[in-house]
């Protein structure tokens, strides 16, 4: 039944499988299904330019010692290469992923398999990730011209250059090489602690670079990102002065910008997605032409920024038609100054037509908007009463076209949750009006 489907199918089921590729179901795999797969899948030459590498112990190790000249070349000498790395294993004191796959002498326990000592293979991660990128470059850089996508991520090990064998020197090296087909570039945790000679300017060989993504990396020089269209950016730092400077990525549609020093670009016409995150902004905002902003991602859990980029005079709140609120503080202790500054941002956004937020958001505001009209309602109980002690009662939350319910002030999140969505304040888009108009009422 398989020989007779036809090869495009067998492709899109290729694909499929790569995406979802781990050790123990590698690609190798499909060439046991069957004949007629093994022909389809050898002769789908971009199939096995898609590298996706995970950092394991030392048997999974040597595993890609093995694999990874026989994927290189049954890529044949001109599909692209897209190469996804990334650290499986935890921290050296943390627990092992997959660890009874794995040799128990390979957990530093030799008894019953059980291990509280550091895997010894963290340490040997340099080496093996010097080797793949330098066979991933090719010696004629033939191999690096072909280059697409590079990513290299470590959720949990920091990669520093100490040394021409470390992961850094060699990621940094290929980087700085002839990759003038990379079009993406992920880098996570990897970083130079001060210049290095051995470094030509990175990216600079690499004219169609798109889409840029930086965490927690100190680099070192780097080209102007003249065609980026899209760049996230989260605590990344140059080596010598923790300023990414962007004064020349004119054509960004995208930019996220967390917890990160930057030097904006004065210049931005496409810029339609801005994304702020974190304890501080740009401050050269009212220098930075953004004539085509529409959609706006904020920060909500540092509030007192938020208030700055409010009073602004030069942002162009007016442009702004959708506003997404990154929340994540729960916990928070006074909701007034949430609601404060929520009604400040949206009676800047004047055009705004969506909101989307979560629903821990939409559950302090209602709160907040609570303890906000209680407040003014208890002053008014105490001045007409004499002082006499206020009797507590449930507070009326009402817009200008009519109530909305009754909060009396003792709700666990559970039922402001349930109240929020009753009121249509929790959902993933919800009308300007509605909220403006809850909001200037409470204040009322």
């Amino acid at each position: 039944m398989n020989e007779h489907l036809p090869c495009d199918i067998l492709y899109e089921i290729f694909d499929q499988y790569q995406t979802q590729e781990d050790d123990f179901h590698p690609l190798e795999t499909l060439l046991l299904v069957c004949k007629f797969w093994a022909t389809a899948a050898l002769s789908n030459l971009p199939l096995w330019g898609r590298l996706k590498i995970r950092l394991g112990h030392k048997c999974t190790m040597d595993m890609w010692e093995t694999r990874l000249p026989l994927r290189l070349m049954r890529s044949g000498d001109v599909a692209p290469i897209e190469i996804d790395i990334s650290n499986a294993l935890v921290d050296e004191y943390g627990p092992r992923l997959n660890a009874g796959f794995y040799p128990k002498d390979c957990l530093g326990y030799k008894g019953n398999g059980l291990s509280f000592w550091p895997c010894c293979c963290n340490s040997s991660h340099d080496h093996h990730i010097n080797w793949l990128v330098h066979q991933l470059a090719g010696k004629d850089g033939k191999r690096h011209e072909r280059w697409k996508k590079f990513s290299f991520l470590s959720e949990s090990r920091w990669f520093t250059d100490n040394g021409p064998a470390s992961a850094a020197r060699g990621i940094f090296t290929v980087l700085s090489g002839p990759t003038r087909s990379l079009t993406s570039v992920t880098l996570q945790k990897v970083g130079v602690s001060s210049e290095v000679s051995a470094y030509d300017i990175l990216f600079s060989n690499a004219p169609g670079l798109r889409q840029i993504s930086i965490t927690e990396c100190n680099i070192p020089r780097f080209a102007p990102f003249k065609q980026a269209n899209r760049i996230y950016l989260k605590e990344a730092a140059h080596w010598s002065t923790n300023l990414i400077n962007l004064e020349e990525a004119g054509n960004l549609e995208e930019l996220t910008i967390w917890d990160q020093q930057i030097a904006f670009p004065t210049n931005l016409p496409r810029l339609r997605h801005l994304v702020l995150i974190g304890r501080w902004f740009p401050s050269n905002f009212d220098q930075t032409s953004m004539p085509h902003l529409s959609h706006l991602s904020l920060d909500f859990s540092h509030l007192f920024f938020c208030h700055e980029l409010a009073v602004c005079p030069s942002f162009p709140f007016q442009q702004i038609r959708e506003l997404t609120i990154l929340f994540a503080r729960p916990d928070i202790g006074d909701h007034r100054p949430l609601v404060q500054t929520t009604r400040e941002i949206l009676r800047c956004t004047t055009q705004l037509s969506s909101i989307v937020a979560t629903s821990p958001f939409f559950s302090l505001l209602v709160k907040g908007m609570w303890e906000a009209r209680r407040e003014v309602d208890s002053q008014k109980e105490q001045y007409h009463s004499n002082y006499w002690m206020w009797e507590r009662r449930p507070t009326l939350i009402s817009t200008s076209i009519g109530p909305l319910g009754e909060l009396s002030g003792d709700e666990d999140a559970n039922r402001l949750e349930v109240l929020a969505q009753e009121w249509g304040l929790f959902s993933p888009e919800i009308s300007w009006e509605t909220l403006i108009n809850c909001l200037a009422y409470s204040y009322k």
